[in-house]
């Protein structure tokens, strides 16, 4: 009986964590990650899966996979869509985002694909992580300070927007979409920023976007509306020349 209840293991990729920020969204994306290899349909890898089967899988509530939901659709790998009558939610893993995303965080070995991804060990000729050549472990350490400055530098750099930025609205999972910018963006975005709060658009703050809707569409890549300049109509132009003419 007890082989039984060990009969259904499900995978954890803990270097997710690093993508997600949360353990139980990583949990969610190693089991999306099993799914979507098993769909029929390879090339669209699309799958469908209800609240229920979601928890007898992971064991999460409804509750914690509505946060880690959230935080994976933040984390741009994860893409959900409602389809069909009645509907049901389908999910979608932009699996080359994701690689982009661990690869940020992980330096292979000899620049093999990681082995979540490819299916097969990451060392080469049986052997194990001890016997890594001393050239390896210094490209793995350089890897490791490079992204702890890239980290250091997207943190600083989210405290100036966070600040700036009129409106106060899901910090954590603003956070989580803003380290997932480039170094040039995030130093884009926060240049961006004076004229958009200056400009007619956001002078109600209702219209103002919510911070992480602010980075998921890139606005900081379009310029605000810029006023147009008064028609001088026949009264005022007559009276202009007539103090630039002294009548």
């Amino acid at each position: 009986m007890l082989e039984d209840l060990f009969d259904r293991p499900v995978a954890f990729h803990r270097i997710f964590v690093k993508v997600t920020g949360s353990v139980n969204a990583a949990l969610m994306l190693s089991q999306a990650i099993y799914w979507s290899k098993r769909t029929k349909k390879e090339a669209e890898r699309w799958f469908y899966k209800s609240q229920a089967e979601w928890e007898e899988e992971t064991g999460l509530t409804r509750y914690e996979q509505e946060h880690a939901r959230k935080l994976l659709r933040s984390s741009g790998v994860w893409d959900e869509q409602l389809k069909g009558v009645p509907a049901t939610l389908w999910y979608h893993i932009d699996l080359d985002r994701l690689q982009d995303r661990l690869l940020e965080y992980h330096q292979p070995v000899c620049g093999k694909t990681p082995n979540w991804i490819a299916g097969n060990q990451q060392t080469s000729l049986g052997q194990s992580p001890a016997h890594l050549s001393l050239s390896e472990t210094t490209t793995e350490n350089t890897a490791e300070n490079t992204q702890d400055e890239r980290t250091r530098y997207g943190l600083s750099t989210f405290e100036k927007f966070w600040e700036a930025y009129p409106k106060k609205l899901d910090r954590e999972e603003t956070k989580i979409r803003w380290l997932t910018l480039s170094a040039l963006d995030q130093t884009a975005a926060v240049e961006a920023l004076p004229p958009w709060i200056k400009s007619k658009e956001w002078a109600d703050p209702q219209f103002i976007p919510a911070p992480v809707t602010f980075i998921r569409k890139r606005r900081w890549e379009s310029k605000p509306t810029q006023p147009k300049p008064k028609q001088e109509n026949l009264y005022d132009k007559a009276r202009r020349m007539e103090r630039e003419g002294g009548f």
